[in-house]
């Protein structure tokens, strides 16, 4: 039998594991995507990031949500309203443990994403992707997202550049 997950408001005590768990996503989720000394770089990058910026008193609790099974941190996802217009939500980070990859884990953290972004004033949600990420794209089509056709060199996390994909919601969030 599976743990049961438990998806909720992250907190400054969950900043290791959210590390740890991005750090694995990425690992797994992008080998092969970037050159291996980039990704190993990348990776060990992910894994401080987050115990730097929960520290930050800025930081927004409110739009991040951490899934937890037994205890243990196993995805994340962040979110909030876009910077491309008042009227879209977008998911800006979302990551689970490659561990926990179809179990339904990463199913109950979109679902909660969507409801807790969900607003009169929000008209859709957008998601950015690596372009190559086949498995985190076929997630976003599985949870009703679609391809939109806009393309970008997105600039990541300390400077790393990738090719990268946007999908928007075909859900109601209204």
């Amino acid at each position: 039998m599976s743990p049961s997950t438990i998806v909720r408001m992250a907190s400054p005590d969950d900043a290791v594991q959210v590390g740890e768990a991005h750090a694995s996503a990425w690992a797994e989720g992008y080998s092969g995507l970037f050159a291996p000394g980039v990704l190993t770089e990348a990776v060990s990058l992910r894994r401080s990031l987050w115990t730097y910026l929960f520290a930050d008193p800025a930081f927004d609790f409110e739009g991040m949500l951490v899934a937890e099974q037994d205890g243990e941190v196993v995805g994340f996802s962040q979110f909030g309203r876009s910077n491309d217009g008042v009227t879209l939500g977008e998911v800006f980070a979302f990551y689970a443990c490659p561990r926990v990859w179809g179990t339904g884990v990463s199913a109950a953290m979109m679902e909660a994403t969507l409801a807790t972004l969900q607003s009169p004033s929000l008209l859709s949600v957008m998601i950015w992707t690596h372009a190559g990420a086949a498995r985190a794209r076929a997630f976003y089509e599985k949870s009703g997202f679609a391809l939109t056709g806009r393309e970008r060199i997105g600039t990541l996390a300390f400077g790393l550049e990738a090719p990268e994909v946007e999908y928007s919601s075909s859900v109601d969030v209204v």
